[in-house]
């Protein structure tokens, strides 16, 4: 990321030029909510050939107050507010005033007031069918990233290839990991995420290590990590060795959560990353067809390897949910544990407050070369319904909010994951560069609920240590999974 780093350095002069003006009120779900319009200054041209983070959008564009709605999931957390702060709540939290300052703008640039309505989740497609059959419109479906499989199948939403403005070469719409080619169907691309996104960063999985058991308790440095890291040397190989290394019981010979484990990991979305940390795509498509790709040696490694770190050597504490997995690692019973970026935020407000460290999901091997963060599966995705009449103006808005969003919106995001560390720890600030250009929209992690769930084959087949094989499994599972997938496959045919 060229000037994700820089930004983030003179965050404090960006957020002083930004305007700083407040939103309309939420309002209850159903109903809509407009924010005031604003002026700000202008999208600056550009001499230089323009790069995977340089804006290509018309300065002269103009909508004239035209009113731009979006769709909200109200009772997913995180999911409203990262596009709509009531204007009693701007109260100098940077990330909600990087938000404001963005939606102004926007609006002021292109000229449209933004609104929004909200529906709970889990009536989420039900109102987009209901829409599309009434003729009522909106611009914009924020959708949970498990919903979006089944408003394409359906044909409720447009093929975000045929919208003027987008430009899914950029790094706001998860170019460097292959967002748009991951997730389309031939020429057709339904939906997509990134930086316009907020909800989406914090889902984007990671590890965390605390500073003071790495020096205390063995003869490690942070500088040693993130130098690994960097090397290209951090693999699941060199998790383990350290983990094992780290883990001591308290003197009774029992192991128990009293004791101090190297590793901790709760076996549900947080070990399903390791699809994506180990680059082994769920689905691959080969002369138009599209197959599960999950029945080669690579899997077998992978199983093999997992089970090692989960079962061998007392390497590693497994617990039963975020919470218990936050706690943890909080009171100290363990060097790493496996979470969302959102995490960050919940540790700074702890005990632990600013002694961790943020790093990547481990690589497979050295061979890989490059680290990947699989996204939990209630990020945010953008659909635009089938019915949309202005698809000139939703480009361009949704355009320029992703843009914006990664110049101010994801930068504000990471200062507060990092709190007051942010201005001397280069180290943790290039960590988040890795984790954020290695998000990956992997096609069958996507539509994974729509085929059979073979995201979920690692929790399952990990569940216990006595689990059976990986081919023994493939054997008792793959053709279900590539019989729901052509099924799935035939909806868009």
């Amino acid at each position: 990321m060229k000037r994700l780093l820089a930004c983030f350095l003179i965050l404090s002069m960006l957020t002083a030029t930004m305007l700083a003006t407040g939103c309309a009120e939420t309002k209850q779900p159903d109903e809509t909510t407009e924010a005031p319009a604003a002026t700000t200054e202008p999208v600056p041209e550009t001499t230089e050939a323009p790069g995977d983070d340089d804006l290509e959008l018309d300065p002269s564009l103009n909508f004239n107050n035209e009113t731009f709605t979006m769709l909200l999931r109200a009772d997913r957390a995180g999911a409203v507010d990262e596009f709509l702060v009531a204007a009693e709540d701007d109260n100098g939290d940077t990330v909600k005033t990087a938000i404001v300052a963005r939606q102004a703008f926007v609006e002021g640039q292109l000229g449209v007031t933004i609104s929004y309505e909200t529906v709970k989740e889990s009536e989420l497609v039900e109102r987009v069918r209901n829409n599309i059959a009434s003729g009522y419109v909106v611009d914009v479906i924020c959708s949970a990233a498990f919903q979006a499989p089944t408003l394409a199948a359906e044909g409720l939403v447009t093929n975000l290839l045929d919208i003027p403005h987008l430009n899914f070469d950029k790094v706001w719409w998860g170019a460097r990991s292959g967002m748009a080619e991951n997730l389309a169907i031939g020429d057709q691309l339904y939906m997509a995420s990134g930086d316009a996104s907020q909800l989406t960063l914090g889902k984007g999985l990671c590890m965390y290590f605390n500073e003071n058991l790495l020096k205390t308790q063995g003869d490690r440095t942070p500088q040693m990590l993130y130098d690994e890291v960097n090397n290209l040397n951090w693999t699941i190989d060199n998790l383990f060795e350290i983990s094992k290394e780290y883990s001591h019981d308290d003197g009774n010979q029992d192991w128990d959560a009293n004791d101090v484990y190297g590793c901790n990991i709760y076996l549900k979305t947080i070990i399903d990353g390791y699809f994506a940390a180990f680059d082994q795509p769920i689905v691959s498509v080969e002369n138009g067809e599209y197959k599960i790709a999950m029945n080669n040696d690579r899997m077998t490694v992978i199983v093999e390897k997992l089970n090692k770190l989960l079962y061998s050597d007392n390497a590693t504490y497994i617990t039963t949910s975020k919470g218990n997995s936050e706690k943890f690692f909080i009171e100290g019973h363990t060097l790493f544990t496996h979470g969302g970026m959102e995490w960050g935020v919940d540790f700074n407000g702890s005990d632990i407050n600013g002694q961790f460290g943020i790093i990547p999901y481990p690589m497979l091997d050295k061979d890989q070369g490059k680290y990947y963060s699989a996204l939990s599966d209630v990020y945010t995705m953008f659909l635009v319904p089938d019915n949309a009449r202005d698809l000139n103006k939703i480009g361009a808005v949704l355009e320029l909010t992703a843009s914006k969003s990664y110049e101010t919106t994801t930068v504000a995001y990471f200062e507060v994951l990092l709190k007051s560390r942010v201005a001397n720890d280069v180290n943790a600030m290039q960590m988040l560069d890795i984790i954020h250009d290695g998000l990956c929209y992997e096609f069958g992690f996507t539509y994974s609920a729509a085929i059979g769930n073979p995201a979920q084959a690692l929790r399952k087949l990990l569940a216990s240590s006595s689990a059976g094989n990986w081919s023994s499994y493939w054997a008792s599972n793959g053709s279900v999974f590539q019989s729901k997938l052509t099924e799935m496959m035939s909806q868009y045919e």
